[in-house]
Formats: structure tokens, C-alpha cells, sequence
């Protein structure tokens, strides 16, 4: 497979696990491939924008142009030869949009939305934790399988440290452990946590739209796009209004 043909299938969610998996890594280890990547994701979702709202536009004007004139003299019913020609247009521009922005099940958004949780601790200035350096080190490179004990070690041993919490999710997530992550983002969203409070609606919210669970989603992201000073406030609302 290709390189753009590989970003492609990761964007709409068609690679296997283990391709997904492979694919997150590099883009870990490879700066120029994830920029590479996000402006293809920018430009998909700008034509779906586009492309939804041109097709609304064209069923509004074929709508109109079907309506009964209020010319007396014209049928009260339209007749047949003039709908004809507006459903071949009809269907010619719902070929076309198909074909151009090959619109997305609400599981395929996900990897358009979905990146892991940016870590930011600080290593201690004297002598840093091993399992820190180490967690950290696993964790930003993809490593997810190696990240996730020593994460859940260091939490263990600092239960206040969130962002241990946060890190552990995310590692559950690449991994598949779903119910683990959500139940992890839950408690962190239950917590109010000011600094993570909005990143666990964030990924409640994203894994509710994987699952297809459009009134969770909806629960947990409305609030951030609502409120412009909400981390992931613009994402929020953008993967909204494509869900409408």
C-alpha cells in the first residue's frame, strides 16, 4: 500500500488493529508523516464541509423549482417530463459528492478526531523517578504495552498525580482495554479535575462516537463546544456539526 494510500485508510478507519496500531507508532516516531497527516485530515474535513452543505444547497434549489407555480394556468400537478430532468441532476450530484468526499460512518470520524493525550510532567529536578523517565520515554515513542504498568506503578505510589491517570487511559485505549478506559476517564471526569476535567469528556466522548452512541457523545462534547474556553472547544464543535 502507498504511503498516501496508507493515511487514507488510517483517516477513515479502514487499516486492521494491528495496522492501526503499526501506523500511530510511526507517526509517533515520525514528525514529517504526522504533519503529513493532519493536512490531509484538515482538507477531508473541509470538502465533507463543503460537500454537505453544496448538496444541501442543490436539494433546496430542486426543492424550489418543483413547487407548483402560481400561474393558474400551469397543472396543479408537476408534470413528469419537468421532474425528470431536475432527479437525473439529482442524482448525478449525489453520485458525485459520494464519489469526491466518500462520506464517513460516525466509526470512521473517529481517527479524525482521536490523538493520544499530550503528556505534560515534569521531570523532578533531583534525581527523576526511573519508572517516570522510563513511562514517558515508552509512552511518546507508542509503546503503549511497556507505558501502561509503569504508569499504573507510579500511580499507585502518587494516587494525586492525575495526569498518571490520564496516561494510563490513553495507554488502555491503543490497546483496546475499553471498558478499563472508560470506566479510568469516568472517574478523572467525576473528579472535576480542573486541568483534565475536559480532556476525559474529550475521549468519553470519542470512544461514545466509536461505539456509535450519538446521545453520549452528545452529552459529553456539547458542553466543550458550547463553551469557547473548554479545551477542545473548536474540535468539539466541528465533529458536532458534522454528526447533524
Amino acid at each position: 500500500m502507498k504511503q498516501q494510500e496508507k493515511i487514507d485508510a488510517y483517516l477513515m478507519g479502514q487499516l486492521s488493529e494491528a495496522e492501526d496500531r503499526a501506523f500511530r507508532a510511526d507517526l509517533q516516531r515520525d514528525g514529517a508523516l504526522a504533519k503529513e497527516v493532519e493536512v490531509r485530515r484538515n482538507m477531508l474535513l473541509a470538502i465533507r464541509q463543503v460537500g454537505r452543505q453544496e448538496l444541501r444547497q442543490t436539494l433546496e434549489g430542486i426543492h424550489r423549482d418543483l413547487q407548483p407555480q402560481a400561474d393558474p394556468r400551469e397543472p396543479a400537478i408537476t408534470p413528469i417530463r419537468r421532474i425528470l430532468p431536475w432527479l437525473g441532476a439529482l442524482a448525478a450530484a449525489t453520485i458525485l459528492l459520494l464519489l469526491l468526499i466518500r462520506t464517513p460512518d460516525n466509526q470512521s470520524l473517529y481517527p479524525d478526531y482521536y490523538q493520544p493525550y499530550e503528556l505534560s510532567l515534569n521531570l523532578r529536578d533531583t534525581s527523576p523517578n526511573a519508572d517516570q523517565t522510563q513511562a514517558l520515554r515508552q509512552y511518546r515513542e507508542g509503546n503503549y504495552a511497556a507505558a501502561l504498568p509503569l504508569f499504573e506503578r507510579l500511580a499507585a505510589s502518587e494516587p494525586q498525580q492525575s495526569q498518571y491517570q490520564m496516561a494510563i487511559a490513553i495507554c488502555q485505549i491503543e490497546l483496546g482495554q475499553t471498558a478499563a478506559a472508560q470506566s479510568r476517564l469516568q472517574q478523572l471526569y467525576d473528579s472535576g479535575d480542573p486541568f483534565l476535567v475536559d480532556e476525559a469528556a474529550w475521549y468519553l466522548g470519542l470512544m461514545a462516537l466509536k461505539a456509535e452512541d450519538l446521545s453520549t457523545v452528545q452529552s459529553y462534547l456539547r458542553p466543550l463546544a458550547d463553551d469557547p474556553r473548554a479545551d477542545h472547544h473548536g474540535a468539539a464543535r466541528d465533529l458536532l456539526d458534522t454528526l447533524k
